[in-house]
């Protein structure tokens, strides 16, 4: 359910590409991408670590995998809706590809070797975006990406058994 919270938090704090600042958009996904850092590092320090969360790599590879779907966000299938072509370029160029190196930068700094090997390079890992987008799961390379493809799977089968539960017992979770 780590992935279901995560992807709810960014929804929430990220909004859609044409409501929000771009400059302070990239300092939130940084931030964003500093706490995966951090977490990662101490993980990969630690002799006993965790593996009740994703690895740092799987959530940047969400994280940038809705922020490249931003400029979808709040549209409707209606082809006079979506967002000039240019304009989304624009969004790649000045938020999605820099994020990317900002996480990288991070985990440089942090000697965060893990984290950069999990998240591959920058070609592979936006091919793996692309990928996931078409539910292409086989094509799949990066460490991050394929273990998001085996959580979304775990996920989907768990997800109608909670709403089962808490439609059963008047709850919320």
């Amino acid at each position: 359910m780590e992935l279901q919270a995560d992807h709810e938090a960014l929804e929430e704090m990220l909004g859609n590409m044409d409501d929000v600042d771009w400059a302070e958009l990239r300092v939130t996904i940084a931030s964003i991408a500093s706490v995966m850092v951090l977490i990662e590092k101490i993980d990969a320090d630690n002799p006993n670590h965790s593996e009740t969360h994703p690895k740092a790599a799987t959530r940047i590879f969400q994280l940038l995998g809705h922020v490249d779907d931003m400029w979808s966000i709040g549209t409707s299938l209606n082809v006079d809706d979506l967002p000039d072509p240019k304009r989304i370029q624009e969004f790649a160029k000045e938020v999605i590809l820099p994020a990317y190196f900002d996480a990288v930068e991070m985990a440089r700094s942090a000697e965060a070797t893990s984290f950069i090997d999990d998240l591959g390079d920058p070609e592979v890992f936006f091919a793996d975006i692309a990928h996931a987008k078409l539910g292409h799961w086989d094509q799949l390379q990066t460490v991050g990406a394929k273990e998001w493809a085996e959580l979304k799977d775990a996920n989907e089968q768990i997800l109608p058994l909670v709403y089962k539960f808490k439609a059963e017992n008047n709850t919320s979770i």
